[in-house]
């Protein structure tokens, strides 16, 4: 097995999280339920590239009318974050945060992996709110990171 699914493998049984791993791909995949919201956790191995991925995949797709406000709001959002960004897939609306490394001679641990995901949560869950509000309310992208930068 991969080395560094099997080090996510061994964190998330020793902090009981359920997951289903899948080796081909090499990715596991499991959920959080946090203060604003639900998400599917993804943490992708390409141990080939010495690279170690973790996404916080948002629980709704943002339709297709809004995701221009939507590319907005992240530009201006990724452009103040210091550690990962958020993505847009513009064709289907699918909204995720994804927090990544290169390890190369440094390896994976159990700490770097548990900073990766609280890191990739909270910041999702911070922008959660604000998200929804410029998809569904009357409120403009820059006003938006406006509120969220306030709070």
């Amino acid at each position: 097995m991969d080395r560094y699914l099997q080090i996510t493998k061994d964190f998330l049984d020793l902090d009981d999280w359920k997951y289903d791993c899948d080796e081909e791909k090499q990715v596991i995949k499991s959920g959080v339920k946090s203060e604003n919201g639900s998400y599917k956790i993804l943490f992708v191995s390409r141990e080939d590239k010495d690279q170690y991925l973790i996404y916080a995949i948002a629980p709704v797709e943002v339709p297709e009318k809004d995701r221009s406000k939507i590319c907005e709001f992240f530009a201006r959002a990724n452009y103040g974050l210091m550690i990962g960004n958020f993505e847009l897939d513009m064709n289907d609306g699918e909204m995720r945060y994804k927090v990544s490394v290169t390890l190369e001679d440094a390896g994976l641990t159990h700490g770097m992996v548990s900073s990766m995901l609280k890191y990739c949560i909270s910041t999702m869950d911070k922008y959660y709110r604000e998200i929804m509000n410029v998809i569904y309310g009357s409120i403009s992208p820059e006003e938006a990171i406006r509120h969220v930068e306030d709070r």
